[in-house]
Parts: structure tokens; sequence; C-alpha cells
């Protein structure tokens, strides 16, 4: 139930049919304050990211939809409740389409995909993270799972993977000291492909 104060907040059901980019984010500010529940919050993540998929093929709407994704991440992150492990994959994903749809427009190489390893990296940092604890729980292999927050860690490294993988993608155009921090990580965290 959403609170009368915020009666301009649709409730979860209602979230898809907001279409429009300006209203989404506004929407997402008023329910930051609200204190909403965790699955209104993916529930409008999940909006954002299927109008956000759509606009492929198109970089001017990549790059709107793509903003607004990123305030809402942003928003969701701070009042969710979400963690990051659900939060920073997407963010990537989201600035690497960017970065790409930028690139088609200015006809430009690069530098954007410079920008998002070292936003990702900068991000991890901001949550307490860095590659030396990340190498130490991943040596542990499955006795990580025996820790408390075993099962948790194992989903952050799964997550952290995920995102190595996406951004190998990009890695050759990328400037020599950012393929080689992304070489580390892939090797420490013991990134396989599929």
């Amino acid at each position: 139930m959403i609170p009368v104060e915020h009666s301009r907040i649709p409730d979860e059901g209602a979230v898809f049919s907001v279409s429009d980019p300006a209203e989404i984010v506004e929407m997402a500010s008023l329910a930051g304050e609200a204190g909403l529940s965790k699955d209104w919050w993916i529930t409008l993540i999940a909006s954002c990211t299927s109008k956000f998929g759509a606009a492929e093929g198109d970089p001017v709407s990549v790059i709107l939809w793509g903003g607004v994704l990123l305030r809402v991440l942003s928003i969701a992150g701070e009042a969710g409740g979400l963690g990051w492990a659900y939060i920073l994959p997407k963010r990537v994903s989201a600035n690497l389409n960017i970065a790409g749809a930028k690139i088609e427009i200015e006809n430009r190489v690069g530098e954007e995909y410079d920008e998002v390893w070292r936003g990702f990296v900068q991000d991890l940092k901001k949550e307490g993270e860095s590659l030396s604890k990340f190498r130490n729980d991943v040596s542990l292999g499955a006795d990580l799972l025996r820790f408390p927050s075993g099962k948790k860690r194992a989903y952050q490294i799964s997550e952290v993977r995920s995102m190595l993988r996406e951004i190998l993608f990009h890695r050759e155009k990328m400037a020599a000291e950012n393929r080689s921090e992304i070489d580390l990580w892939v090797s420490f965290l013991r990134v396989r492909f599929e």
C-alpha cells in the first residue's frame, strides 16, 4: 500500500504502465522518500530495463533510457535496500550500452569504455570491496560456504565475474593500463567463459 502523501507513486502492478522518462525519474525520487518495498523497486528496475532494452538500435533512445535506468538504480541503491550485487551489474551493463551508443553517434573510439571500467572499480571500492578481498575469498573455494555470510559472498563473486565477462567484450577498445588491470581481475577471480 502506497502512503496517501505519495499518491503520485503507482503501486507495483501499475509501474510498467508509466512510460514517460521524466515521470519515471520523479516517481523514483518520490519513492526514495516513501520507503517502499524491495519488490516495488525490483519492479521499477525491471520496467526501466525493459524500456532500455527496447531502445536498442536507436543510439539516442539508448542514451535517454540508459540515463533513466542509471538514475533509478542510483535511487534504488540508496533507498531500496537491494545491495550492490543487485544494482551494480545493471549499472555496468547500462553504462556499457550507453558508451557504445555515444561512440556510434560521435564516431569516436573507446574512451567511454575506459570510463565504465574505472566506474566499476570505484563503485566496488565505495562498497568496501577490493581485488585482494575477492582474491582471498575466491581462494577459499567451497570452504567459503561454511561461513555465515558465505552464500551471500558467493553470489557477490558470481555477479562480479558476470560483470567482468561483459566488460571483456570491450577490453580491446580500452587503454593498455585498464586492459592489464582487467586481466588481473579476471585471473584472480578465476573468470571462466562458458
